[in-house]
């Protein structure tokens, strides 16, 4: 009879790799500062002043830009800002954007204000040169990009997409959720960390509560503003909206506290943990409060 040996092998122990992070905050510190220093000089040669750096910043955004060089240092102070306050939030879009206004700018510019005829050929990039340094088309850059645009697809559609363009650039971004944050998934930072997606049912409740929240903030409290704060047995939020108010109580991890409610509140929201006892609240919930005839809640 042949006899069987089970294969015994020792599993290596690989040490679990270190999360990455999502962001380099030096580079971003020091992308800021530059921005900012940059903002500062360009700002301050708005004002004609006689220093060499100064004007050669001054003719190179003239002459690439045209009037869209007056946009650049507030497009640089915005990208300073966004760079500075990311709070770990992804910028390289948002600093793009921002940076693309005085481009956006100047072709519309050139687009619409622009008198004077430039044809395609020989030497046109030094008559876009010396309009960008007169002020009086959009420069080599925004000026070659509105001829060619305009080349292309006619004035009237140049003007339609650039304007778009910009009001794209200018637009904040939308609240994004990272596939799994609704059911509480690990490796939040570092995508490489994050497993294929969880469609199994123990995950049901919290991903319709997730949901629920975000309906509450899309719906209903964005159009309402936060008038009063207490910290007692619980942190208490008022909102006033528009003829309602809302009530929102958060407690500690565990504890179930017993708010004081009027016959006509109802519960919007509450969280999985849901309530002790009727009447309490464990964890947080949310209510809608009716207005009364003399405006209070």
């Amino acid at each position: 009879m042949a006899s069987t040996r089970k294969k015994t092998t020792k599993g290596k122990k690989t040490p679990p790799r270190p999360e990455p992070p999502a962001y380099n905050g030096t580079a971003r510190l020091v992308g800021g500062v530059v921005c900012l220093l940059l903002a500062l000089c360009v700002l301050v040669s708005y004002f004609n002043v006689d220093a060499l750096l100064l004007t050669l910043i001054a003719r190179v955004l003239k002459g690439l830009l045209g009037w869209g060089f007056y946009l650049t240092a507030p497009a640089l102070l915005g990208a300073a800002v966004i760079q500075l306050r990311h709070q770990g939030r992804p910028v390289i879009l948002r600093t793009a954007c921002t940076l693309l206004v005085p481009l956006l700018a100047g072709v519309l510019w050139h687009l619409i204000f622009c008198r004077t005829a430039y044809e395609l050929g020989g030497g046109l990039l030094s008559r876009l040169w010396a309009g960008g340094q007169a002020l009086t088309c959009g420069g080599v850059v925004s000026g070659g990009l509105a001829l060619g645009s305009e080349a292309l697809l006619s004035k009237v559609v140049s003007i339609i997409i650039f304007v778009v363009l910009l009001l794209a650039a200018l637009l904040g971004g939308n609240l994004s959720v990272y596939y799994g944050d609704e059911i509480a998934m690990d490796g939040g930072q570092d995508p490489d960390n994050r497993r294929p997606m969880r469609w199994t049912d123990p995950e049901d409740e919290i991903r319709g509560f997730f949901h629920s929240l975000l309906r509450l903030k899309r719906d209903v409290l964005r159009h309402c503003r936060l008038t009063a704060m207490e910290l007692t047995d619980a942190l208490y939020l008022h909102f006033d909206g528009p003829g309602y108010g809302i009530l929102a109580v958060v407690t500690e991890r565990g504890q179930a506290v017993t708010p004081q409610l009027d016959a006509s509140d109802s519960l919007l929201l509450e969280s999985p943990e849901g309530h002790a006892a009727e009447g309490t609240v464990q964890g947080f919930a949310v209510f809608r409060r009716e207005v009364t005839h003399d405006g209070n809640t």
